[in-house]
């Protein structure tokens, strides 16, 4: 029995640290998303995204691998099951305290990870909106002075001036 425990323990312990390096990644990605968007370089930022869509879906087959996991230990050690899917910290509180321990840390190391993860991306989120917002705010601008009527040289006071409309030219490279 014990050694059947280490070895799922085991089995857990390593699919934890590959999800959080995982995450951990991802947290990198984000961290070079949002200097990407202050450089305003587009290229980058769809390479970093392409990168992230990637990890998304390892970390998601990761987690379906560590809930499929635990499944398995719940039907092995017959552990009762509030819902019909496992709870982490269900199943944390089921466990000896041995093999307890010995994930709690991992569990909790993979919980701030992926709530870093998300504050991350909550802040890339807000700054990409911003520049957004401050992108169509210019070109606004620009318009409407683009349609202002301006001299063409200073006259003098008695003299027809004539109006006429100066193009302006955009960049529009983000």
């Amino acid at each position: 029995m014990k050694q059947n425990q280490n070895e799922w323990v085991g089995n857990l312990i390593q699919i934890f640290k590959e999800e959080i390096t995982i995450y951990r990644n991802l947290l990198t990605l984000e961290i070079k998303k949002k200097d990407a968007i202050h450089q305003t370089d587009g290229k980058l930022l769809e390479s970093l995204t392409k990168e992230t869509y990637h990890l998304m879906v390892s970390v998601t087959e990761f987690e379906r691998i560590r809930m499929k996991a635990i499944e398995d230990v719940y039907e092995k050690e017959k552990l009762q099951m509030s819902g019909s899917l496992p709870i982490l910290s269900e199943f944390l509180n089921q466990i000896d305290r041995d093999s307890n321990f010995r994930l709690k840390g991992l569990a909790n190391e993979l919980k701030d990870t992926v709530r870093e993860l998300k504050e991350k991306i909550m802040l890339n989120e807000r700054l990409l909106k911003t520049r957004t917002e401050i992108f169509s705010l210019s070109i606004n601008a620009l318009r409407r002075a683009s349609e202002t009527n301006v001299p063409s040289a200073y006259t003098p006071a008695k003299a027809k001036v004539v109006k006429h409309r100066v193009p302006v030219m955009l960049n529009t490279k983000v």
